[in-house]
């Protein structure tokens, strides 16, 4: 994925440099979330080498060279190959980000993106509701862990994961199938007029990204995913939200599109979502190991609060603090903020926490201030609210498929969040 990014990366600049396409300017704005990203990412690699100060690098190099009885080099990371590794996933994230924002000016470049997400998750979603009404518990041609036996998960292993996954794509489909129906409720043309035009709009073009609406709803209830199905739910919600505060949209059809979101949520999760009711119910503290690793993973933060021990090393770095509390094998805190904060250290963590605010900032200014096509940018609002919500308790983000299809949303929607006159490579 590396790779191909870098390679479309520079394709993308030869072609400015060609004159095939007009010269990118970078709005002032960028800064706010451009500069946070690359410190970030050249703290990440300065963990990842031995040119650090002694001083500086992880007492367990010292402990295996006296072990070893051999000077080795050492470095501030664990493992320094894990941290370049995560480093340059983190770098494939931000370029796909980075060319979304620069391709996604036009707005229908925009909107084939949010489709595109639609309707790869609905055949993702179709092909997990098919194994398990077909009873077959098989990712692909592998069997299914048997513990989310009777769950959906897709092609991911991981039911939290999946859910996040289709969550991204329910908010895209939500997003495409508002704004026909927003532009509508706010014409001046007569009653019946608009519900002609409702009819028409929701089962003519529009009945495939509805059809991938009630596939994805479903598909994410029945992940079994409390998490999931939250963050989905409250992204969603802001989604609704900010299409109502939006300019471009009437009070009163802001209310009325809220009220059909909310209807349909309701039924969906009426009809299948009883097992993640019971397990919402079943929810004790005293049955769950999240505030146990939360509470270790904190000790290892307090640790080495400035320098972290390396992005992309939880693993190795969770076996220097688990106790016999904790059963199995945990690779991941289950809380993005808090492992970002064990590898990176709390100011690095921090930066990338804020790069990620001000995205979600910038989205929230293109739907207070533009006048057209402000779906755009309050897709993005729904998309980080999901993801932001999720990484409390699970780590969706640290999934490459997750991670890449985030990146994309969130880069076309901010490149649709500037006013015409502010559009990038525009006089």
């Amino acid at each position: 994925m590396a790779t191909i990014v870098g390679v479309l990366l520079v394709a993308h600049s030869l072609i400015i440099v060609l004159g095939r396409d007009a010269i990118t300017r970078t709005p002032r704005a960028m800064w706010p979330w451009l500069v946070p990203f690359l410190l970030v990412a050249a703290w990440a690699a300065i963990q990842g080498t031995s040119l650090t100060p002694s001083s500086w690098h992880h007492p367990l190099w010292a402990e295996a060279s006296a072990a070893l009885q051999s000077n080795l080099a050492g470095s501030v990371s664990l493992n320094p190959f894990e941290t370049i590794s995560a480093l340059l996933r983190l770098l494939a994230y931000g370029g796909i980000f980075w060319l979304a924002v620069h391709l996604c000016r036009a707005p229908q470049r925009a909107e084939a993106v949010f489709f595109g997400v639609s309707v790869a998750g609905l055949l993702y979603a179709a092909y997990g509701l098919f194994d398990v009404f077909a009873n077959a518990n098989m990712v692909l041609w592998y069997p299914k862990p048997a513990q989310y036996a009777g769950d959906v998960t897709s092609t991911f292993i991981n039911r939290n994961n999946y859910a996040t996954y289709a969550g991204l794509g329910l908010i895209c489909a939500s997003g495409l199938i508002i704004e026909p129906l927003s532009e509508i409720l706010a014409s001046t043309s007569s009653r019946r007029v608009r519900t002609v035009e409702l009819i028409e709009a929701i089962t003519g073009e529009g009945w495939l990204l509805l059809c991938a609406w009630m596939v994805l709803i479903t598909a994410m209830l029945l992940t079994d995913s409390r998490g999931g199905v939250l963050a989905s739910l409250l992204g969603i919600f802001a989604l609704v939200v900010a299409v109502a505060s939006s300019r471009t949209v009437k009070r009163r059809s802001g209310l009325a599109i809220a009220g059909l979101v909310l209807l349909g949520g309701v039924a969906f999760v009426g009809f299948s979502g009883e097992m993640v009711g019971e397990r919402f119910a079943d929810t004790t503290l005293e049955t769950e190991e999240r505030p146990i690793i939360y509470e270790l993973t904190a000790q290892g933060i307090a640790r080495s609060p400035w320098l972290g021990t390396g992005y992309g090393t939880f693993a190795e770095a969770f076996r220097l603090d688990r106790d016999e509390r904790v059963r199995g094998f945990w690779d991941k805190a289950h809380d993005t903020y808090l492992e970002n904060a064990l590898e990176l250290g709390i100011p690095a963590a921090t930066l990338l926490t804020l790069a990620c605010a001000a995205l979600f900032l910038r989205c929230l200014l293109g739907v207070l201030r533009r006048r057209r096509h402000t779906i755009y940018p309050a897709i993005g609002i729904g998309a980080t609210v999901l993801v932001a919500v999720h990484s409390l308790v699970d780590f969706g983000l640290q999934i490459p498929a997750i991670a890449a299809t985030y990146a994309l949303i969130i880069g076309a929607a901010v490149a649709q969040s500037w006013r015409s006159a502010e559009v990038m490579g525009s006089d």
